[in-house]
Order: C-alpha cells, then structure tokens, then sequence
C-alpha cells in the first residue's frame, strides 16, 4: 500500500516539475518580448520627438531564439537601420569635410525645406539639381558664408518654386530669378538630441519585474490546471 502511494506522489510531482519548468522558460520569453518590445516603441518615440521621423522608422527588433521557442536565455535585440545617424544624434558630434568638401545646410525658411528625397537622389543637393538645373556657388566674404543657388527659377501662383521655362526666342519668362537654397559651411555640430542609454539602462532596470509578473502567471496557470486534474501540492 505505501509502495503504490509513494508511486503515485513521485508521478504527480514529476508532472508538476515538468510544467513548472515550461512556465518558468515561458515566463523568461514572455518578459525578454515585453523589455524588448517597450524599449524600442520608447527608441522610436525618442527618435520622433527628436524631430527625426524618418529615421523613427528604421528601428528594428528580433527575439533569439525565435518566437515559439524556449530557452533559458532568450534574448532581444534592437538595432536601427540607420546606425550611424543615430550614433551622431546619441553623442552629438561635428562634421564635416572641411573647406575642399563644404556641408550644404538648408537655409531656413527657403524653398530648400519643401525639397522631399525619399528615394531618388542621395541627398537634398542632388534633389534640388534635378529639380532646378545645377546650382550655383556664390563665395562668402569675411565672416559670411557661400552660399548655393539656384539659377533662372520662379515661384509658382500656389508659392512653390519650379525651374523657369524659355520662351520661343531662347530667354526665360518673365520672373524668372536667382534663389538662394544652402549655405555652404566646413563643419556643423550636430547636438545631442537622442536618449539611447537612457532607454536601455530603463529597459535592464524593467525586467526584474517583468519576469516576476509572468512567473506569477504562469505558474498559477500550471497549478490551477494540475488542480482541476486532482493534484494537490
């Protein structure tokens, strides 16, 4: 009779081991998903907020192992498409190729900031030109920057500029001018405008309690269905 009951306790508990262990590794995926996941929807609203939406989308994550597979070490991994951007944005540092290769920053308020390059040309400079024609450097004088313009353009009724057209005898309509689009400066400082160390140290801080709460989960799921099964702990 002790043989059959002893039998009996081993078997029950072997079971509720068996699924312990599952929702314990269940509970690591599910913790290392949620850090993950709110990390890089923080990344992203950082990157927003930073005045950066474009690059707020190049934000990628991926869970090691895959979905639907348990370890005891799952792993998330978040990394942006546009790594070196996002470098430059997270220190805050200087750039530029110095007076052979000058930056062309948009000046503000010109027609420079209605220029969209999504995927055609690599940057706006390129863009402008194949909008305008190839424009043209005007020297700066001391203390004053050069600048790039654009050539035999005009403004459009809606106030949009577009390349001027000739008429039958060879000149541009009337209206037809010279705008300015860039400066043309050796370096330009990008300030620091992104909070990535910050979001990962919140991330590593917020996952001791993740883990918690689907541990508490989990294993009340197992229990709760070894009980409807009979099994008392």
């Amino acid at each position: 009779m002790s043989v059959d009951i002893t039998l009996a306790l081993r078997g029950d508990y072997e079971r509720f081991t068996s699924a312990a262990q599952t929702a314990v590794l269940q509970a690591l995926a599910a913790a290392a998903y949620d850090v993950t996941f709110q990390a890089r929807e923080e990344l992203k609203k950082d990157t927003r907020a930073a005045g950066l939406g474009v690059i707020e989308r190049t934000w990628r994550m991926e869970m090691f192992p895959a979905r639907g597979k348990l370890s005891t070490a799952p792993t998330g991994w978040i990394y942006s498409r546009a790594p070196q951007i996002i470098e430059s944005f997270e220190r805050g540092v200087t750039i530029g190729g110095g007076p052979s290769s000058p930056i062309a920053i948009p000046i503000p308020d010109s027609p420079a900031g209605d220029l969209k390059n999504p995927r055609g040309p690599a940057n706006l400079v390129d863009a402008a030109e194949a909008k305008f024609g190839k424009l043209t450097v005007i020297p700066g004088g001391p203390g004053k920057a050069a600048m790039l313009v654009a050539n035999n353009v005009r403004f459009t009724k809606t106030g949009r500029l577009s390349a001027a057209k000739l008429t039958k005898t060879g000149r541009y309509r009337k209206g037809a001018a010279s705008v300015p689009l860039f400066w043309l400066v050796p370096n330009a400082h990008l300030k620091k405008r992104l909070n990535v160390a910050k979001i990962r140290h919140r991330a590593e801080r917020r996952s001791a309690a993740r883990l918690r709460h689907h541990l508490d989960r989990h294993l009340a799921d197992v229990i709760a269905k070894l009980s409807d099964q009979g099994f008392r702990l």
